[in-house]
């Protein structure tokens, strides 16, 4: 193995569910009274070295936190907070509106599954 090897494997940070899990914030206010999910740029970024597919716009805007797996994608989408829970295809999308952290916590597990699956396929 190369120094360059060993510094890829360095930089890939393994998170465990529990580990995703926390990166993320459900929670309620007036601007979203149904509401919201958000996350940290520093989150985002561990993800991010963990495997996640993550887009950011600018410093505080991301544009989407998936895991995809032939053409099957799964995700958040848009801001940093109230961000939208999407399942899509080529040909078709779903948004999901997450109303509960339980949601939140299935809804992340089917993201690492995917991810984790897309890592095989």
């Amino acid at each position: 193995m190369n120094k360059e090897q060993n510094s890829n494997i360095a930089d890939t940070q393994q998170l465990n569910i529990a580990d995703v899990m926390q990166c993320f914030s459900f929670g309620f206010n007036d601007e979203y009274p149904s509401g919201y999910v958000s996350i940290t740029k520093e989150n985002a970024e561990k993800l991010q070295k963990h495997g996640w597919t993550v887009s950011f716009h600018t410093d505080y805007y991301v544009n989407t936190i998936s895991a995809e797996v032939k053409g099957f994608v799964i995700g958040f989408g848009s801001w940093m907070c109230n961000l939208t829970a999407f399942i899509e295809t080529n040909e078709y999308q779903e948004i999901i509106k997450i109303k509960n952290r339980e949601q939140l916590d299935k809804f992340l597990q089917l993201i690492e599954s995917t991810m984790q699956f897309s890592n095989i396929a």
